[in-house]
């Protein structure tokens, strides 16, 4: 099924003929296609009436339904998990936050593919908690960007959470970014030197990496927005201290692996906007400089079971209060949070 959207109901019945027009002649059929403000299409309902796509009333019991089957029976083989993980999986991409849910299920699934044994009490409270989040399932159209945007990092001692406001067209352009993206553009694996050249610093005779005269200033902002040809970096002048404000730090009790710090930093900048007035149906940037949390984050999944805690903890807040987080990268250079991470 080919789809196509737009206000203006012409356009789209002109294009979706263009598009079958084109696979017929390349002897490629397609399932039938509509126009109108609410279609259906690969289990979501694509509603242009409530401005939000969301899975399906059939698809919501019957993955319900599915569950409620499962968690019943006595004794599971993998193969069957697998196959209801999977359409959990695809329906949850409406939401990515929970697929965070799912851990220790995949284990079971693998150890017990062939051979049905009692589900292991952690999968069955990662499915019970999937079944749970299902309401969860549709993306909201009218979520407008803050324009509060938010810095973190972390250090061996503290966490520390930065803001500042930026344009609203300033916070939607660098949101917008995903920071998988860059990895598909050749060349750009080296992170540091592309965004610290993109953020308008040089490299000395030494080696050293130096900003430019003037980036700083406020007049400078909109041209410090030119974006590396590869990957839109983050703009430095919008990273520049003077414009940030420090708004907490909080020195860590225990001893623990600088990801998973930086990582509970995060969860630090998500629980203070969700605790604030603005903090609510919006979509927020959140900068950082771990780029392993980033990615980690983006996607809401993570091998490391303590790393996913982190991340179940964050999609909480965005869930409680219908949050949808754009996580991007810094260098630790430019981070506004990095002094406030080392005051100890």
């Amino acid at each position: 099924m080919c789809t196509s959207a737009s206000t203006d109901e012409p356009i789209v019945t002109d294009a979706i003929a263009q598009l079958v027009e084109g696979f017929d002649q390349r002897g490629i059929l397609l399932h039938g296609n509509s126009v109108g403000t609410e279609v259906e299409t690969l289990g979501a309902e694509v509603s242009g009436a409530l401005w939000k796509t969301r899975v399906t009333k059939k698809r919501f019991w019957l993955i319900r339904q599915a569950l409620n089957g499962l968690l019943r029976r006595r004794r599971l083989a993998g193969w069957a998990v697998e196959v209801l993980v999977g359409h959990c999986t695809f329906a949850g991409l409406l939401s990515r936050g929970t697929l965070s849910v799912f851990h220790t299920v995949y284990a079971f699934m693998r150890k017990s593919y062939a051979e049905p044994r009692a589900l292991w009490p952690e999968a069955r409270q990662e499915l019970e908690a999937f079944r749970g989040l299902l309401v969860f399932l549709e993306s909201d159209w009218t979520l407008q960007w803050n324009d509060l945007a938010v810095a973190t990092d972390s250090s061996l001692e503290a966490g520390a959470v930065s803001t500042t406001h930026w344009p609203r067209s300033l916070v939607a352009e660098v949101g917008r970014a995903q920071e998988r993206a860059r990895f598909r553009e050749p060349g750009a694996v080296e992170t540091d030197g592309a965004a610290l050249e993109a953020a308008g610093f040089w490299r000395d005779a030494d080696g050293e990496w130096r900003l430019a005269e003037g980036v700083n200033d406020d007049d400078e902002l909109a041209a410090a927005r030119e974006a590396d040809p590869s990957f839109p970096e983050v703009p430095a002048a919008g990273l520049a201290s003077s414009r940030w404000r420090a708004k907490q730090v909080q020195r860590w009790r225990f001893e623990e692996g600088i990801l998973i710090k930086e990582a509970r930093a995060l969860v630090m900048g998500a629980r203070r906007i969700a605790q604030s007035v603005l903090g609510a149906a919006c979509r927020q940037l959140i900068l950082t400089d771990n780029m392993s949390v980033v990615l980690s984050f983006s996607r809401s999944r993570a091998k490391d079971f303590a790393l996913l805690v982190q991340v179940r903890r964050f999609q909480a807040y965005c869930l409680a209060r219908n949050l949808k987080v754009s996580v991007r990268w810094v260098p630790s250079e430019l981070n506004p949070a990095d002094y406030g991470s080392r005051v100890f």
